[in-house]
């Protein structure tokens, strides 16, 4: 069974490295071809090279991609929340002793809520909001030293971690681009083994298990039989 369109990209490698091979081992070792079959197998040869560079390529594009730079992108999320996390549970334990005995004591509370938990272990991608609600309602509450440097240090954080969702969500983009780029030089790999088959099959009739030689055997491999079971 010939590699068909819906193949991985490895295996369609494997496919098309198998033909060319067999068709640059036709050209050297089959004797009993005349010059004019050599010489076509040599063409075919060469017309199949740029499936397999292409898909190799974009295999490879498409795999460096994924790893280098939407793996990166998710570990900033993920280490981004942890130090927003850090950043909100520090704040309000700061603000909550700066008012004590102060005319708003539960002052922290009005800014973070009651349990902070609520913002900390919100879904990640809201979290970043919800800082900046609580950011906004810093007006709200007494003056204390460093206030000024705990909004602006709460709105960093909340803001980066906003963009950190952004760059990771444009870069699933991309990476979905660049997988459909394999897709379809895998289904141009397809489309090239089937069509060399026909014209070699054109070429020499009734020589199925030659042309067959030419090409990777895709089919799954067939389970062997359960042996029965005494009961």
């Amino acid at each position: 069974m010939i590699a068909p369109p819906d193949s991985t990209a490895s295996t369609m490698l494997v496919a098309l490295s198998t033909t060319i091979g067999a068709l640059n081992a036709a050209v050297e070792l089959d004797v009993d071809r005349t010059p004019d079959d050599r010489e076509f197998f040599a063409v075919e040869r060469e017309a199949l090279k740029p499936f397999f560079d292409t898909l190799f390529a974009a295999e490879r594009e498409a795999t460096s991609y994924s790893l280098l730079v939407v793996q990166a992108k998710q570990a900033r999320v993920q280490l981004g929340d942890t130090i927003l996390d850090r950043g909100v549970s520090r704040a309000k334990a700061r603000m909550k002793v700066e008012l004590k005995g102060s005319a708003m004591e539960e002052g922290a509370d009005h800014v973070f809520g009651t349990d902070v938990s609520d913002i900390i272990q919100a879904e990640r991608a809201k979290e970043p909001g919800l800082v900046l609600q609580a950011v906004g309602k810093f007006a709200q509450v007494p003056s204390f030293p460093g206030k000024a440097e705990m909004e602006a240090d709460l709105k960093g954080r909340a803001t980066r971690q906003q963009q950190n969702f952004v760059d990771r969500d444009a870069a699933a983009v991309k990476a979905a681009s660049l997988t459909s780029a394999v897709k379809v030089a895998v289904a141009a790999g397809s489309d090239a083994l089937y069509k060399l088959e026909k014209r070699l099959l054109d070429r020499f009739p009734r020589q199925t298990q030659y042309v067959k030689a030419f090409f990777y055997d895709a089919a799954p491999s067939r389970k062997k039989a359960e042996p029965p079971t005494n009961t």
